[in-house]
């Protein structure tokens, strides 16, 4: 992965509810990122209840790997998801060729 492949991924979390919501931003799009980033924090400010976190992944499945509590992703699910992963990746070692 280079930082080429992550993309920004503004999440709102409302801890009260365990609701959170995700905006997706293009790699190419950080200041626009930052941009809401900010102005979502200020808009929030004063919700103690609330968190606001602007996180860059290459994907969103890697974003619930690594962040799953914004997403109620158990530990159990993580497990998995880096088990899946490092399979996929030794497939991809063990079929390039010496």
């Amino acid at each position: 992965m280079s930082p080429r492949d992550l993309r920004h991924f503004l999440v709102t979390y409302r801890v009260s509810e365990g609701e959170a919501t995700v905006v997706e931003y293009a790699n190419d799009q950080y200041e626009e990122a930052l941009d809401a980033y900010r102005a979502t924090e200020e808009a929030h400010r004063n919700e103690p209840e609330m968190e606001v976190v602007l996180l860059s992944a290459d994907s969103f499945e890697s974003l619930m790997a690594t962040h799953g509590r914004f997403f109620g992703q158990s530990r159990r699910h993580v497990d998995d998801y880096i088990t899946e992963r490092l399979d996929e990746l030794l497939g991809e070692a063990e079929a390039t060729p010496a």
